[in-house]
């Protein structure tokens, strides 16, 4: 999801979309591993300056503590019942796979054997070349997840297996 899209709803809004707050490394930008709700809650409050109410019930000196060395952002969260990126990645990739296969029929010279290792490697350079047939269709036809995020060659190998079996 876009930056300037997040800025733009409330976090009860985020949290509908499926995101949370959680406090991430300054340096590295991973999670910290002092992550709980109630700190990233607390920070959240510190941030904007509203530390009355049921807000002051938070453990809020240890987060003043860990704001000096971690931003509070937003993520994604993960689960079954949220439409996740690798969920749409999936649905996405089962759309666009026989679109490929003649794209990479086309390319590869005609005494050359389909192989499916081949073709899923095929696929990565493709995508990551912006000016491809393929990126191109992707980009026409809303394929963002896999875009945005290329798959690596074994994933879209998987992908092909699960579609023939």
């Amino acid at each position: 999801m876009k930056e300037h899209f997040i800025k733009k709803l409330l976090p009860y809004e985020l949290f509908k979309e499926g995101f949370h707050l959680v406090l991430t490394n300054k340096k590295t930008g991973r999670l910290t591993s002092s992550n709980t709700w109630q700190l990233s809650l607390a920070s959240y409050a510190i941030k904007n300056t509203d530390q009355h109410g049921i807000l002051c019930l938070l453990p809020q000196t240890k987060a003043i503590k860990l704001l000096k060395y971690n931003h509070l952002q937003y993520k994604k969260r993960r689960g079954i019942h949220l439409n996740t990126a690798a969920e749409l990645a999936r649905g996405q990739a089962k759309a666009f796979i026989p679109v490929l296969i003649i794209f990479y029929k086309d390319a590869i010279p005609s005494h050359k054997t389909f192989h499916a290792y081949e073709f899923s490697k095929w696929i990565v350079k493709s995508l990551n070349d912006r000016n491809s047939l393929a990126t191109i269709y992707a980009n026409q036809n809303g394929f963002d997840e896999l875009i945005d995020k290329v798959p690596s060659a074994r994933w879209w190998q998987d992908q092909l297996n699960k579609m023939q079996s």
